[in-house]
């Protein structure tokens, strides 16, 4: 009661003025943040990606091209038939491996701008929060709203396990594949 008569013909901006800055610059920095995590995840990823579709694509298709006639240039690189047998599988391995990392980080896409558009939508409620009444209700809407966004997950950080997984084991499929006949030829394998 005595917080009401005090502050009745106040906003909650005006008693907590340090707090509604903060508040402010912290819902412009989500904004921000959400903007350039999706443009740079989006590009950075699609390119890694596509590389390593291309990257084993291109070496099975190669390694299919080395087998045919007679398969000289595939004895000539250290492909013997069970090396063509096994990088050929290394190849499809990766291929299939750096599909399925797309997928897989498809979900976390999906995932971390659902918790970045609701960050940045209750920092847009807790700054309009600022411009009501300092009334004992408004703070603890105030509060409550403030709750609500610690216990969002922070954006910058997310990050899919399965899809790096997918992604690094996709990358070592194809240096397997095209490891083995190179060190069949050197004499090594």
């Amino acid at each position: 009661m005595m917080f009401e008569q005090k502050a009745e013909n106040r906003l909650l901006g005006d008693i907590m003025p340090s707090l509604a800055e903060s508040h402010a610059f912290a819902r412009h920095a989500a904004h921000e943040e959400l903007r350039y995590l999706i443009d740079r995840r989006d590009k950075l990823t699609d390119r890694i990606r596509f590389g390593l579709l291309a990257l084993n694509g291109a070496s099975l298709v190669a390694l299919i091209g080395a087998l045919g006639g007679g398969g000289n240039a595939a004895q000539w690189l250290g492909f013997t038939h069970n090396n063509s047998i096994f990088s050929a599988a290394a190849f499809t391995f990766g291929l299939a491996l750096a599909g399925w990392s797309v997928v897989a980080q498809q979900s976390a896409f999906v995932r971390e701008a659902g918790d970045g558009s609701a960050r940045a939508q209750t920092l847009n409620r807790l700054a309009s929060l600022y411009k009501l009444p300092a009334t004992k209700e408004n703070v603890e809407r105030m509060s409550e709203t403030m709750n609500e966004l610690n216990d969002l997950p922070l954006t910058g950080f997310q990050f899919q396990h399965r899809s790096i997984f997918a992604q690094n084991f996709s990358a070592g499929a194809w240096f397997a594949g095209i490891a083995l006949p190179f060190m069949t030829a050197l004499g090594l394998g």
